[in-house]
């Protein structure tokens, strides 16, 4: 969508502000390269299946290459995608989960935080560091908390669903499970918008700043694209001029 807006309407939403700037530039990279693997994926199986081999064939259904599968989920014929190793789930639920995704962003949110804190006490106003330390302070402290509240619900009942893999539980308790277990994943997605709304609600400045950028982006869009329009419509002058 930006690539057409940018080069069918002439409007480069990318020099808009610095932030439009980082965010498109960053996500193109990144969906590109996703893209890239996936259909490297994709022409692996096409191969695979069409070959004559038997061992290349098998290579499609390797739990080693491609973990993730489509598996039935209990009698019923509902599928889900997930895998058979259970090494693999106890891996997710052992470290990964509860480490990659709930430790380590709290342990470097409280050391940038010693970092920025340190750095700030280095400035010759007084009164700035004082007030600027305050606010660093409680914007630091809500994300530890929010990183913590939408962590620890997600870490246990992954821990919990891999650990009981194998024991077969009543359609109730299922369905109870899998209510704890959407509700987890709700919360710990969530949290990744919550810096926004932390910051503009504790920090008067970064809410003022926000509240200008809100009204500013649209007058910004009018004036690109007025400047388009200048460039590549003709004038009247010009029309009268080519009329005579």
């Amino acid at each position: 969508m930006p690539t057409i807006i940018t080069n069918g309407f002439q409007i480069n939403l990318i020099t808009l502000n610095n932030a439009f700037c980082k965010f498109l530039s960053s996500y193109g990279a990144f969906t590109v390269l996703s893209v890239l693997i996936i259909n490297w994926f994709l022409l692996f199986d096409r191969f695979a299946i069409s070959s004559r081999s038997a061992r290349i064939r098998s290579l499609i259904a390797l739990p080693s290459a491609i973990i993730f599968e489509k598996m039935p989920m209990g009698t019923n014929v509902t599928y889900i995608c997930s895998t058979k190793s259970r090494r693999f789930l106890l891996f997710g639920a052992l470290f990964y989960f509860p480490i990659v995704e709930g430790i380590l962003p709290i342990v470097l949110t409280i050391f940038f935080w010693l970092l920025t804190r340190k750095q700030v006490r280095n400035l010759c106003n007084e009164q700035f560091v004082r007030r600027f330390d305050r606010q660093l302070t409680r914007v630091y402290l809500f994300q530890i908390l929010a990183n913590a509240i939408a962590s620890v619900p997600y870490a246990t009942i992954i821990l919990y669903r891999s650990i009981t893999f194998q024991t077969v539980r009543s359609p109730d308790k299922e369905n109870i499970v899998e209510f704890f277990r959407l509700m987890a994943i709700w919360l710990f997605y969530v949290q990744y918008c919550t810096d926004f709304y932390i910051y503009i609600t504790i920090s008067k400045d970064v809410r003022v700043e926000v509240l200008k950028l809100l009204c500013s982006c649209p007058r910004l869009g009018f004036d690109h694209f007025t400047a388009a329009q200048s460039m590549y419509l003709p004038s009247s002058q010009s029309l009268k001029t080519a009329s005579h």
